[in-house]
């Protein structure tokens, strides 16, 4: 069984489990994938940052005086509060917590509770950790703590994780498209002698890279043309103040021979780039550019018309995919448009109420 079944088969039994892999592998972000392919939501706190009184609560009297009630930050409320959807509670590098902390927590993985509060039923507990060795912060586990979880080790496997980034926002794609090529740039750990140990590839890296992108794919009459351009400088310095400048040069470099049409273009007629992966962001760039664009019949006509004819002139694989994130936006915005013949045309799409 693959590590992405076993972490979903552990959240759907509903056992706590630690899941412990490298720094910067996109643990978190997998995480959060999970909650979502759930329809749940995902609470994420850091084991680091957390006191026992965050997990417990802070004790309150009552109206009379007599007795104590326990108040925990909003952000608990999802732990607490039962609506029915399931919860991913995420306790990130949970071994870099103190000895204090570890106990409030084997309350919360024993007994299901914060303190004296009962947690939601539907809450699923996962919990990330660095090995020992790997990061200056962390530690063994208490016997105790760790005989009530269990333990998976290793890595989404980079097939997993670029199928994953495929699913996000444009930035993402391109950054996907150029990873697929460029696999030996996923993970560079620097090396202990690096003068510079801060920025380097990573998958977590990466991420931030595909906001960075997607940000100037928005902001600009197209991200290729600033990547040559004097314009281009602040996306480099961010570029390289996430994974290093020789990688950042090279990534832009790889960008001058690209070609996407912007959204406006390619809604006007312009044809998609015949290679997938670039076809796969320009048309995820159109649903970018929708989802920025005040709610209007008028542009969901344009951007369904496109689609369906996309899908007609042979790019299928390409406009399902775009699709399905145009059906994310509308649903999550609550757009009561329909389109005859986009929904003839892939006989699945549904509305917003």
């Amino acid at each position: 069984m693959s590590l992405v079944k076993t972490i979903q088969a552990a959240v759907r039994a509903n056992v706590p489990l630690i899941w412990e892999g490298p720094p910067g592998i996109g643990k978190t972000a997998f995480l959060s994938n999970v909650a979502e392919s759930l329809g749940g939501r995902f609470v994420s706190k850091t084991a680091a940052t957390l006191e026992p009184v965050d997990i417990g609560g802070v004790p309150v009297p009552n109206q009379s005086r007599n007795a104590l009630t326990y108040v925990h930050d909003q952000s608990f409320a999802a732990l607490i509060n039962d609506d029915g959807k399931p919860v991913i509670f995420l306790i990130d590098e949970v071994n870099r917590g103190t000895t204090a902390t570890f106990n409030a927590l084997l309350r919360v993985v024993q007994e299901r509770l914060l303190g004296a509060t009962p947690m939601n039923p539907n809450v699923r507990i996962v919990m990330t950790a660095n090995p020992v060795g790997t990061d200056p912060g962390a530690k063994d586990f208490p016997v105790a703590f760790a005989n009530r979880c269990c333990f998976i080790k290793g890595e989404v496997p980079v097939a997993d994780w670029l199928a994953w980034m495929q699913t996000q926002a444009a930035g993402h794609v391109w950054v996907a498209g150029y990873l697929s090529i460029r696999g030996d740039k996923i993970s560079m750990p620097p090396k202990k002698e690096a003068i510079d140990r801060r920025s380097f590839p990573s998958r977590r890296s990466w991420d931030n890279v595909g906001k960075v992108i997607g940000t100037f794919l928005e902001s600009h009459d197209s991200f290729y043309k600033a990547a040559l351009s004097s314009d281009g400088e602040p996306m480099l310095d961010l570029i390289a103040g996430l994974i290093g400048h020789a990688e950042a040069v090279e990534l832009l470099t790889w960008a001058k021979a690209q070609d996407i049409p912007k959204p406006l273009d390619l809604l006007n007629g312009t044809p998609l780039p015949p290679r997938p992966d670039l076809a796969l962001v320009s048309a995820i760039s159109v649903v970018s550019w929708y989802s920025n664009q005040q709610t209007s019949r008028e542009t969901f006509d344009r951007v369904a018309d496109w689609l369906v004819s996309t899908y007609r002139a042979g790019h299928k694989a390409v406009a399902a995919t775009a699709k399905d994130r145009f059906q994310a936006v509308v649903t999550k915005a609550g757009q009561p448009f329909v389109s005859k013949s986009l929904f003839s045309t892939f006989q699945s799409f549904t509305y917003g109420k």
